[in-house]
């Protein structure tokens, strides 16, 4: 499954809801998100947004908290 995320990927938490749509969907084994690598908020600073998807995704694959996914690539751009 291929879900190319921009803007408020964190904030709406998208990229949780993309890896339980993988998790439900029977046909995908794998997730590819692609994020940005960092957005600009209101005070015109950059917010990480690809270390903060990898972070909040990285426990799904850990050991007694699997999902059933097989995988996940998170592109950043």
């Amino acid at each position: 499954m291929l879900e190319v995320e921009r803007g408020r990927t964190v904030e709406n938490n998208n990229d949780i809801l993309d890896l339980w749509k993988c998790h439900i969907c029977k046909e995908a084994q794998y997730l590819f998100l692609v994020v940005p690598l960092n957005r600009i908020n209101e005070n015109k600073k950059p917010t990480p947004v690809f270390s903060r998807v990898v972070h909040r995704v990285e426990p799904f694959f850990r050991k007694d908290n699997y999902v059933n996914v097989y995988g996940a690539a998170i592109i950043g751009y």
